[in-house]
């Protein structure tokens, strides 16, 4: 059902409820999803990466590297690391796992306008498509989101399936995001 109406409330209410609805979500859903905790335990185990936050449906990490250059702007209620600005996400849908690159709240959003722009640009060098969403203030995927794995919905994938399309993603992006520092940096004026 299409309505913008009705997508324009619903996008209000997820933004000014959004860590409420979240934790409803979390309580609700099994707090150990056996999707979910095996992306956590793959992260884990990759010593490449540092996982800032797990919710019931979303995990929200970035190259371990990157702790050492992300400067701590981010306002994000959720997690009280205030470098977790920019994150990689896998959420956890009904029959899907998928991945994406989401910019969340900042202080200065001037600055915070230049950072996704230049990540919209460059995005291509990374691997990141971007749907072409529109630029809010608040959280902004700077890529599409890709589906990582499916499954029927009333059959959860075996550990071994959910492992290695996890590890295949995290191989395939690494790389890629090496880039993404030498673009940032000179908007922070960092060396």
């Amino acid at each position: 059902m299409n309505d913008p109406k009705i997508d324009e409330l619903c996008e209000r209410i997820y933004k000014n409820h959004r860590q409420a609805l979240e934790l409803i979500f979390e309580r609700v859903r099994s707090q150990k999803s056996g999707v979910l905790a095996e992306v956590e335990t793959v992260l884990r185990e990759d010593s490449r990466w540092h996982m800032f936050w797990r919710a019931a449906n979303v995990i929200d990490f970035v190259p371990k590297a990157w702790l050492e250059w992300l400067p701590p702007i981010g306002l994000d209620d959720i997690n009280d690391d205030p470098r977790a600005w920019f994150i990689l996400r896998f959420q956890l849908e009904v029959g899907q796992l998928d991945f994406y690159v989401e910019v969340r709240r900042m202080g200065n959003l001037a600055k915070r306008r230049e950072i996704i722009e230049r990540l919209i640009a460059e995005g291509p060098k990374f691997g990141f498509r971007h749907s072409g969403r529109e630029v809010k203030d608040n959280y902004t995927r700077v890529s599409g989101r890709e589906r990582v794995l499916k499954w029927d919905e009333d059959d959860e994938p075996d550990s071994d399936s959910i492992r290695v399309a996890v590890k295949k993603k995290l191989d395939e992006v690494f790389p890629k995001l090496e880039g993404v520092p030498l673009v940032l940096k000179p908007l922070f004026k960092l060396p």
